[in-house]
C-alpha cells in the first residue's frame, strides 16, 4: 500500500499509517515514510491529505524517540516551509491590495497585512521588509504604489526600528513626488491627463508613507530634502 506513496497518496493509506504511528511501531521504514508525509503536508493540493499528514507528523514527533539531529531536521523542515507559506500569503495579500477595486476589501487586506507583519518572527519580518524595499526601490513603477502602502504598514509596526531604512526609502520617495509634480506641469502645458494618470497612485501612497514617517520620525520635518 505504501509503494509509490509520494506520487499517489491515498486517504486509506494515510489512515493506516496513522494507526501504525499511533501504535509506535519502530521499524526503519517508518522514518522514511514520515519524511514523505512531511513533504506531502506542504505539497499536496488536497486539504484532507494535508490535514491527515499534519496529524501523522505531529503524532510521530510526540510519540517516537528521536535523536537530537533527526528532530532538528524535522523542525528545520517545518520552519523552512512555514516561512515559504508566510511569504506566499504576503504576496497574495499585496496583489489584492494593489488590484482589488473594492475599497473595503483593500482596507481589510491592509489590516491583514499589518496583522501578519506584527505576528511573524524576525526572519519572516526581514523577508517581508526586503521584498517591499526591493519593489519600492526597483525600476518597475507598477509596484511602487503597493510597496509604498506596505512600507507604511511596516513603519506602523516597526516604529523606531525602521529608522535604519530611511536613507534608502527617502530618496526614492522624493523622486516619485518630483516625477508626479513634473507630470502635473506637463498637463498644464499640454492639456493632457495621461501623465498624471500614470503617477497619481504612486504619488498618493508615497505621500501617505511620508506622513507615517513624519509621525514616527519628527526630525524629518527639518530635513532639507523635503523643503
Amino acid at each position: 500500500m505504501f509503494v509509490d506513496f509520494a506520487k499517489n497518496p491515498s486517504f486509506a493509506a494515510l489512515s493506516l499509517l496513522k494507526a501504525i504511528v499511533h501504535r509506535k511501531l519502530v521499524v526503519p521504514e517508518i522514518y522514511d515514510i514520515v519524511q514523505i508525509v512531511a513533504e506531502l503536508m506542504v505539497q499536496s493540493q488536497l486539504e484532507p491529505i494535508r490535514k491527515k499528514c499534519s496529524q501523522i507528523l505531529l503524532q510521530f514527533l510526540l510519540g517516537y524517540h528521536l535523536s537530537e539531529k533527526r528532530l532538528q531536521q524535522h523542525l528545520d523542515f517545518l520552519l523552512a516551509n512555514l516561512r515559504c507559506a508566510i511569504t506566499t500569503m504576503f504576496v497574495h495579500l499585496v496583489v489584492s491590495l494593489a488590484n482589488d477595486d473594492d475599497s473595503k476589501v483593500r482596507s481589510m487586506t491592509a489590516a491583514a497585512i499589518k496583522c501578519l507583519i506584527g505576528n511573524v518572527n524576525t526572519h519572516s519580518l526581514h523577508s517581508i521588509l526586503e521584498y517591499s524595499l526591493s519593489w519600492y526601490l526597483g525600476g518597475n513603477h507598477n509596484l511602487w504604489s503597493a510597496a509604498a502602502q506596505v512600507l507604511g504598514l511596516l513603519v506602523e509596526v516597526m516604529r523606531k526600528s525602521f529608522e535604519k531604512h530611511l536613507s534608502r526609502v527617502l530618496p526614492v520617495l522624493r523622486n516619485i513626488l518630483q516625477s508626479a509634480l513634473s507630470a502635473v506641469t506637463s498637463i498644464q502645458q499640454n492639456s493632457s491627463d495621461e501623465a498624471v494618470a500614470s503617477f497619481w497612485k504612486e504619488a498618493y501612497y508615497s505621500l501617505v508613507l511620508l506622513e507615517k514617517l513624519l509621525c514616527q520620525f519628527h526630525n524629518l520635518f527639518f530635513d532639507r530634502e523635503f523643503e
